[in-house]
């Protein structure tokens, strides 16, 4: 069976598994421009190793990939929609090459750029000017692996070979060589989470991020602010990114044994989110939290919420799915 695109970020995502998880988001970009260093010091000496700068090629594919990853990028779709093949051998034909190496590094620094411009409003302290054009990392990330692909094409290296042999290399090599974090894409309650939803209308949910690893030695609302700074973020990146919802796993038997109980849970934590909203800032009715059984809406900053419960053996889980307007 032919190879996609996507395939290749599924793979680098079970490498990236393997090797203990992602890196924060902007540990990720600050490797992207570590790597563009290499690949510029590389390219510009009189002779290019061809092994050396296949390796750096594909090195910034496994870190743009992965950085995409954490957003749920896909990237057969972002192609697709820019009226590129998604199939590999297609890719190689259906990419012309730059017309030199300098224009060929020029395209990726420009299109690294735009990625860190992107990040920076999501992950870092810069706010995003009313006057500034809306772009999408997806978008960008896909933009630029199409300049990758075609300075690959240029001095005639078949990339996703050399994708190939860095992701068998990484799986020896980098074994425990990084800090780790925590991120929304490999979290625990996200795995559950889809094993749940098999057979359900929320098996077809693709871009969704998980709540941080619940703690069972903590209390609610100290497991809440664990996981309050990835519902903070899911905000911030959701509708640009197209990420359709967020789940939440309560662990304990203590909050689930009968009905009453689960709706106390509940209670409990929309009025902790509520609590940090800053579109509100006071203790809220119940119903104004969506807890009537007609409504099931819930809005945090600024954007309306339909939570759905489900219980599945000791955990009670809340899926979060936004109504973007």
């Amino acid at each position: 069976m032919s190879q996609t695109i996507r395939d290749y970020q599924l793979k680098v995502d079970k490498t990236v598994r393997e090797l203990g998880g992602y890196w924060r988001p902007l540990s990720g970009l600050a490797r992207v421009i570590e790597e563009l260093g290499e690949l510029s010091e590389l390219i510009m000496t009189s002779e290019s190793d061809r092994e050396k700068l296949g390796g750096e090629l594909a090195d910034l594919f496994v870190i743009t990939a992965s950085v995409g990853n954490q957003y749920c990028t896909d990237l057969d779709e972002e192609f697709s929609l820019m009226g590129y093949p998604i199939i590999i051998d297609e890719v190689y034909q259906g990419i012309q090459p730059v017309t030199s190496k300098e224009e060929g590094l020029m395209k990726l620094v420009t299109r690294a750029g735009q990625i860190a411009r992107i990040l920076n409003h999501y992950e870092g302290d810069k706010k995003k000017k009313p006057t500034e054009k809306k772009r999408r990392l997806g978008e960008e990330i896909a933009k630029f692996n199409i300049d990758l692909i075609a300075l690959a094409n240029f001095n005639n290296i078949p990339l996703f070979t050399y994708v190939d042999k860095i992701l068998d290399r990484d799986v020896v090599r980098d074994k425990n060589r990084f800090d780790i974090t925590h991120d929304p894409t490999t979290e625990p309650s996200l795995d559950h989470f889809r094993k749940l939803a098999k057979g359900t209308p929320y098996e077809s949910l693709k871009k969704v991020w998980g709540s941080y690893e619940w703690d069972e030695t903590l209390s609610l609302e100290k497991n809440l602010q664990n996981t309050l700074p990835t519902f903070q973020r899911f905000i911030k990146v959701g509708e640009n990114e197209g990420l359709e919802a967020l789940v939440l796993e309560i662990i304990g038997e203590e909050y689930i044994y009968d009905k009453e109980k689960r709706n106390k849970t509940i209670q409990r934590v929309l009025q902790f989110f509520h609590r940090y909203d800053p579109y509100q800032g006071q203790e809220p009715d119940v119903n104004e939290l969506g807890l009537h059984e007609l409504t099931f809406r819930f809005h945090y900053y600024g954007i309306e919420f339909e939570w759905i419960p489900m219980v599945h053996e000791q955990s009670l889980f809340i899926l979060f799915i936004p109504l973007y307007h």
